[in-house]
């Protein structure tokens, strides 16, 4: 506040005088010329401009530097500021008032948020009072691309507020008090029902632009998953039909959005797992490769890759896709349902393993490391292969760790090729390397040392990959020690 007096004193509006008072020596800031509001003609004063004003004010009456002095010009400042605040903070809120941007309502202002709830619940009225003039207009589909983009952004932010708000209810259901669940409840089916009519709002309004149907395909897809879940086989095929659906608009709006490329490859796949008949399942395919080739032929046109779209960074993914669908083409579904529906009718034990062991083989096929619905099913077949083998022999080990190596679960190879090793005596020697290499995997060094060793020394496959590789592990275990 002195600060302030000193400001004003240089600029010539107050001097400090010394004077006495009851026998004390004060200073008192008399006024030296009038005061002049130096803003703008809109009636509005600065902060600043209202501090100055008040110490002047008050020097016309007897202000002295002092702490009692000081605390009623700030008393003032903040009368006159709030007087000043309120004037113009109700002038904004009678503006956007009028433009529907909020709603007053006695004491209380609703922006674009949720009210209060009496379980503290979001409810439906989120963005009630935001008026959406496109909605109003049937022309609005053609406006300007910056209108569309904010109605298209508008909808799917909504759409994704809805489900991350049923991801949130979900995570919660079996904590809460039972009226709060059933609510809960009723909040979740009222949401997935909402979602889908402003992911088409979304993709009505962003028809041109890739991003935004991307990114709704990709709600489609969680809202599939999440009735997956649910199991309702039904609703969780329509929906990743939806998401196909807006990645094929993706793809059609933008001929270089590689991620909408791919992932169509990947959803694509997934469908043709999880939910196409065996009648379609080779159109998918078929369709997926297609969409492959055509963003290699459109990246081979990219001045950067000099024609050869193997420079691109997105080529290896587009020919991993390419790959799959080849290894799911030479597996077709109606080969597995085939076996699938005779197995009840199979009595002999050695033609039900036989059985049990192409299925796992056929899933894994089908997995190819993107859907983890199909690498469930080879292991649920290879777990029933394994229970009808009793007299195991080198081949039946080789084939089962083999199998849980591809798949990456060290602690059943390490498991079946340590009971091999001790099962199988001398021909043990050949599992010797797969009980290091999952013994290392899952940090049994001393183990995997033993058998990286013993394998080793054991002279088989001298000079292959594994004895080299078993050559550099020990090497690299023993210089930890």
């Amino acid at each position: 506040m002195f600060e302030i007096v000193r400001v004003l004193e240089y600029e010539g509006y107050v001097k400090l005088e010394n004077r006495t008072n009851s026998g004390m020596q004060i200073i008192q800031v008399v006024p030296k010329k009038e005061f002049v509001y130096s803003g703008g003609n809109d009636g509005k004063l600065l902060y600043n401009e209202i501090v100055k004003r008040v110490i002047y004010e008050k020097s016309l009456k007897g202000l002295y530097v002092d702490i009692s002095s000081f605390n009623g010009v700030i008393q003032e400042v903040n009368a006159r500021v709030n007087q000043v605040f309120d004037k113009v903070f109700n002038q904004v809120l009678s503006i956007l008032s009028r433009e529907g941007y909020i709603s007053v309502r006695g004491n209380r202002v609703y922006f674009v948020k949720d009210y209060e709830h009496p379980n503290g619940l979001d409810t439906l009225d989120y963005y009630r009072y935001y008026k959406q003039r496109w909605e109003e207009t049937p022309v609005s589909v053609w406006w300007d691309y910056l209108t569309k983009e904010i109605a298209s952004s508008f909808n799917y932010s909504l759409a994704k507020y809805y489900f991350d708000k049923i991801s949130e209810y979900r995570s919660v259901l079996n904590i809460v008090e039972p009226e709060v669940r059933n609510e809960l409840v009723e909040r979740i089916k009222e949401y997935t029902e909402v979602i889908p009519k402003h992911l088409e709002e979304a993709g009505k309004y962003g028809r041109d632009m890739a991003p935004v149907l991307f990114n709704s395909a990709m709600l489609y897809y969680q809202l599939s998953k999440y009735y997956s879940e649910e199991n309702n086989f039904e609703k969780a095929k329509y929906f990743m039909l939806k998401a196909l659906e807006f990645l094929r608009e993706a793809i059609k709006t933008d001929g270089y959005a590689s991620y909408a490329f791919i992932r169509f490859g990947v959803l694509g796949l997934e469908y043709v797992n999880n939910f196409a008949t065996p009648e379609e399942e080779m159109t998918y395919l078929d369709e997926i490769k297609m969409y492959m080739d055509v963003l290699i032929r459109n990246l081979s046109y990219r001045k950067q890759f000099q024609g050869d779209p193997k420079k691109a960074p997105e080529y290896n993914d587009l020919n991993t896709i390419k790959n799959i669908v080849d290894r799911i083409k030479s597996t077709p579904k109606s080969n597995i349902v085939i076996r699938e529906s005779i197995l009840n009718d199979i009595n002999d034990n050695n033609q039900k393993s036989q059985v049990y062991l192409e299925l796992a083989n056929m899933y894994l096929g089908r997995f190819a490391g993107i859907d983890s619905k199909m690498l469930e099913k080879s292991r649920y077949y290879m777990e029933k292969y394994i229970q009808t083998i009793p007299n195991r022999d080198i081949n039946f080990y080789f084939t089962v760790v083999n199998f849980y190596l591809a798949v990456r679960d060290f602690q059943s190879a390490y498991k079946y090729s340590l009971e091999g090793v001790n099962k199988l005596k001398d021909n043990g020697k050949y599992l010797y390397f797969a009980v290091a290499f999952s013994a290392d995997n899952l940090g049994k060094v001393d183990e995997a040392m033993k058998y990286y060793s013993m394998f080793v020394d054991s002279g088989i496959g001298l000079n292959t990959q594994e004895y080299n590789y078993a050559v550099q592990r020990l090497s690299a275990l023993k210089g930890r020690r």
